[in-house]
């Protein structure tokens, strides 16, 4: 029973380090949090998961593995989206601007899979 155990954990982190290897997953991997991306490089380097697995780690293999989806957005873009209507503004008329702005960029796209990139 042991030996079959090692066997399916085994066969478990070839699968996962063999899936994080591809090309599109890798660039997934650069929208990953800081802490989330070194949770997922650090099982990459020792290719053998931990003995315990962190609820971290389990969410950062979930999202890179989700299909996570660039949005480039150009800092004159947000600049612009940000002074529509006028300049200076409160608060609150700022918020408003960004998260219509947000809405556009996030149309039709799943906003949990959804990483906003300045550029």
């Amino acid at each position: 029973m042991d030996d079959e155990l090692v066997a399916l954990l085994d066969n478990w982190t070839q699968i996962l380090l063999t899936n994080l290897n591809d090309p599109v997953i890798k660039q997934s991997q650069d929208l990953l949090s800081p802490k989330a991306r070194k949770l997922v490089t650090d099982f990459m380097a020792a290719k053998e998961l931990p003995d315990e697995l962190p609820p971290a780690f389990i969410q950062a293999l979930k999202e890179v593995l989700s299909g996570l989806v660039k949005v480039a957005v150009k800092l004159t873009d947000l600049q612009a989206a940000l002074t529509a209507g006028g300049s200076p503004a409160t608060p609150d008329e700022l918020k408003k601007r960004f998260d219509e702005f947000l809405a556009t960029l996030s149309k039709g796209k799943d906003a949990g899979k959804m990483r906003v990139v300045l550029e």
